[in-house]
C-alpha cells in the first residue's frame, strides 16, 4: 500500500477535524448494530477530544454549555420533537438535502 502525507498547520488541522466530526456522526445512521454503534460512537469521540485539545476546551466548560443548551431548549428527556414553531428566529445546524 502507497501513500503520500504531510503535516498540517494548526489551522489546517483544527478544519480538517470539523470536516471529520461531521464524516464520523453521519457514519452513526448506517450503523446496523449495537457493537457498531460503539465503534462508531467512539470515532466521534475521538475527534471531538482531539478538537477540545486543540481549542483548549475544558470539560467542564462543556459541561456548562450542555446544562445551559438544556435550560434554554428542554434537552431529549421528553422525546419531543418540533413539528413546527412560530419563532423565526430559530436557526438550525441541520443541512438542507
Amino acid at each position: 500500500m502507497q501513500y503520500e502525507t504531510r503535516t498540517l498547520r494548526v489551522g489546517e488541522f483544527l478544519t480538517e477535524l470539523l470536516k471529520k466530526v461531521e464524516e464520523e456522526a453521519s457514519a452513526l445512521v448506517h450503523a446496523q448494530t449495537h457493537q457498531e454503534l460503539i465503534e462508531e460512537l467512539a470515532d466521534v469521540q475521538d475527534v471531538i477530544d482531539e478538537i477540545k485539545k486543540v481549542k483548549k476546551i475544558k470539560d467542564e466548560d462543556l459541561v456548562t454549555a450542555q446544562e445551559a443548551n438544556k435550560e434554554k431548549k428542554g434537552g431529549f428527556k421528553k422525546r419531543l420533537f418540533l413539528l413546527w414553531s412560530e419563532d423565526s428566529g430559530y436557526k438550525t445546524n441541520e443541512k438542507r438535502r
